[in-house]
């Protein structure tokens, strides 16, 4: 048995009627169909300026999504007290000083015991 397709998630007004709504998402489609189709053509052509092209629209647009997944993600946080945010420290900084306070530690071991065989 097939399921029921999921709801759009594009917010239209609550007062359209059926068939309005369902012209408008028919309508977005049909572009987000034109600008794929345009793309997959462009990133597939012969000519490099043409791809180079794509290339950058396709990197403008990721740069584009991820600017407003931040915007979210910050407007969100903001609505949290700042004693209950979460607080990370970098990534990884707790291993990589581990590794190198050893390495230097060594390090400065053999320069003393070399400093100390010529003197």
């Amino acid at each position: 048995m097939l399921a029921k397709p999921k709801e759009p998630r594009i917010a239209l007004p609550k007062g359209w009627q059926g068939c309005v709504r369902s012209a408008v998402l028919h309508a977005i489609a049909l572009a987000h169909y034109a600008i794929v189709y345009a793309r997959a053509w462009a990133a597939d052509s012969i000519n490099a300026r043409v791809r180079l092209s794509a290339e950058n629209d396709q990197l403008q647009e990721e740069c584009a999504l991820l600017h407003e997944e931040l915007r979210i993600k910050d407007t969100r946080i903001a609505q949290i007290a700042p004693q209950r945010r979460p607080h990370y420290g970098p990534v990884g900084c707790n291993k990589w000083n581990e590794h190198f306070q050893g390495f230097s530690g060594g390090f400065r071991r053999v320069m003393v015991a070399e400093a100390a065989d010529k003197a």
